[in-house]
């Protein structure tokens, strides 16, 4: 049994003729490439010789997302091999036997190997030996045969998104369009309208779906959901303003031959779907600003600003045990929604700039809109009633660190902090910066808009900013400011270090009920 990678990139130092067994250099970090040519891959074994196997210890079963081996088995040992090949009704095949000794002390247990390719060298196959192979130490002899088909259709994980109450978009990775195209049952929906003025109407089609339909401002009063838009208690003054996200399904797919992905909304729980992790819970409808010594999220403030992610978190947390600061997966959950509605990942030009007049102003420059999605520029803008989310100020996102490069993730809420710890590695690497063009697949957490690959031109493919770094404990923060110009948006993000303050970073407030 194996599985093709096609796009997962790790650094092998190889012999100089092929196939041989590999030694590891590097880091264990996925330094991940365009999508390499088999074909062209395994021709290297007869020319350029830049190929070769690893073994490994590890027994699980083998993803289209592997990029390393569980354990590498890469020195003490010496071996020979024979090389066959033909063709049959499957296409060609290539099959190499090894006799390997162990001159190790110890007796070694062989459960994996892989095939390595390319002048950046890919494994582009692995497979797990049905029978483990144990040599002993101390010049045992063991053998291993391996086949490779390289003609074989690559097999993509099961994901049915055809299903009834699915909404979703595909992304085509190697275009550099900002639009995407919609499947499932938003298949045939034009485009949203958004209003333009303050006291026009917009529409969408998605206006009476759910989850978007449940997108209302309500009211927070005494640490319990109060009074909703609908209701004749509600009020954007006296109280803390929230919008609800609520609870839905997802489901993202990768398909790496074809350089797509895919983004899929359910209200119901669907095979291949599950609960999105920042769904179900009210976000401030407003930066977090400070009013009688306290974070709130009212009209009529400045954002507060000039604090660091630390100091952020303990204020927001201050409020009481349901509230905290935003973090990324309810962010994540904003993205995926509005992606799915309009299908476009140039949210500047969907909504406006927003406010970026060149200074920091009251929030409230919303509340006289009719339409909970306005366009405008130069002025506050609003996504399902969320007012400024690349504007005005950019906000701390919780929950997301980096460290050597690589992006840590974490849901608990009480467990966010600074450093990596209580994070979840993803394995993913990001250390560039420039316009978005590229995200990863994150197998832990798929709902995670990780980028991969930055540098594009402006107005380009996801037309956002990133950066990242190699440093360890960066924290991040999203969106824009009243000065950071056409880098903006909704799919911004960007690296600091956790003791930094601006005039240009504040936060939003998040209530989990």
């Amino acid at each position: 049994m194996f599985t093709r990678n096609y796009h997962a990139m790790k650094s092998y130092a190889l012999f100089s003729k092929a196939p041989v067994i590999a030694t590891t250099s590097g880091a264990d970090s996925t330094h991940e490439n365009g999508m390499p040519n088999i074909t062209e891959l395994l021709a290297s074994l007869q020319t350029s010789y830049k190929a070769g196997v690893v073994l490994g210890t590890g027994d699980t079963a083998p993803t289209l997302y592997d990029y390393k081996l569980a354990g590498d088995l890469v020195t003490g040992f010496t071996y020979s091999y024979t090389v066959t090949s033909g063709k049959d009704e499957n296409g060609p095949w290539a099959r190499v036997k090894y006799t390997i000794t162990n001159n190790n002390a110890d007796a070694v247990t062989i459960r994996e190997i892989a095939l390595l390719a390319g002048s950046t060298v890919c494994m582009i196959e692995r497979s797990v030996l049905e029978k483990p192979i144990t040599i002993e130490g101390g010049g045992g002899v063991g053998q291993i045969e391996h086949t490779v088909r390289y003609d074989v259709p690559t097999s993509e994980p099961v994901l049915n998104l055809d299903q009834e109450g699915v909404y979703g978009v595909e992304w085509n990775c190697g275009s550099s369009s900002t639009k995407l195209t919609r499947f499932g049952d938003s298949a045939d929906f034009t485009a949203p309208a958004p209003a333009t003025e303050l006291e026009t109407a917009g529409s969408s089609p998605f206006d009476e779906l759910m989850p978007w339909a449940g997108m209302k401002k309500y009211n927070i009063v005494d640490g319990a959901v109060g009074a909703s838009e609908d209701d004749d208690g509600f009020s954007m003054t006296d109280a803390d303003t929230v919008v609800y996200i609520p609870e839905f399904y997802y489901a993202v797919q990768w398909v790496p031959y074809e350089q797509k992905m895919r983004w899929a909304i359910s209200m119901t729980e669907k095979e291949g779907f599950a609960k999105h992790p920042g769904s179900g819970r009210y976000i401030g409808r407003y930066h977090t600003s400070t009013v009688s010594s306290a974070y709130s999220s009212k009209s009529g403030y400045k954002p507060q600003v000039s604090m660091t992610r630390a100091t952020a978190r303990t204020n927001s947390h201050k409020k009481g045990d349901k509230w905290w600061m935003m973090d990324y997966a309810a962010w994540s959950a904003i993205q995926i929604l509005y992606l799915v509605e309009y299908a476009d990942w140039n949210s500047q030009n969907v909504l406006g700039t927003g406010q970026d007049s060149g200074a920091l102003v009251a929030s409230g420059g919303t509340d006289a809109a009719v339409y909970h999605s306005l366009k405008r520029s130069g002025a506050s803008n609003q996504y399902r009633w969320i007012e400024d989310p690349w504007s005005n100020c950019y906000d701390f996102v919780d929950g997301i660190i980096s460290a050597s490069g690589t992006f840590y993730l974490n849901t608990e809420n009480a467990n966010n902090g600074d450093t990596t710890t209580n994070h979840t590695s993803t394995g993913k690497y990001f250390a560039s910066s420039g316009v978005i063009s590229r995200y990863h697949y994150v197998e832990k957490f798929p709902w995670a808009f990780i980028p991969r690959v930055a540098g594009a031109s402006e107005g380009k493919y996801v037309t956002d900013y990133a950066n990242g770094s190699s440093n360890n404990n960066y924290i991040y923060y999203v969106g824009g400011s009243y000065s950071a110009g056409a880098s903006c948006g909704l799919f911004c993000i960007i690296s600091n270090n956790a003791a930094n303050v601006y005039g240009l970073l504040g936060a939003r407030l998040l209530f989990i009920p």
